[in-house]
């Protein structure tokens, strides 16, 4: 995956750099691992000095076969707009997922079948205490 920071009217400081890194980033990463995907962060100071709510930070996620998930929030807090952010993200990210493993060749139920079958190998091969 690819990771470009911009900034629009603010300084963007490591701080900042390193906590979306963090909290975006690195959520994106648990679901994808293909080097083809491209995540934009943008993070902009609207109003200026006049304060407000007018910190916003965009999110924009490249997906492989032309998919584009774009999420957006304004607050009054970098911090605060990033960390609403990540659990947006997880939850667009889990829905897609799940859609592609519905739109696959053998539906989803049989999937769960096989791990649940999975699941019960792994206890029965577990030593027995006596």
């Amino acid at each position: 995956m690819k990771l470009v920071i911009k900034g629009r009217g603010i300084d963007l400081t490591e701080d900042i750099k390193t906590f979306a890194q963090e909290k975006l980033f690195n959520k994106a990463q648990e679901y994808f691992d293909d080097a083809s995907i491209v995540m934009d962060i943008e993070i902009a100071n609207e109003l200026g000095t006049k304060g407000g709510n007018d910190k916003r930070v965009d999110v924009t996620l490249n997906l492989p076969g032309k998919k584009v998930i774009h999420l957006e929030e304004q607050t009054d807090d970098i911090f605060g707009s990033i960390n609403i952010l990540e659990e947006r993200l997880d939850e667009h990210l889990r829905c897609y997922k799940e859609k592609q493993l519905d739109q696959s060749r053998y539906p989803r139920k049989y999937k769960v079948a096989e791990i649940i079958e999975e699941q019960e190998r792994e206890i029965d091969k577990r030593p027995k205490e006596q």
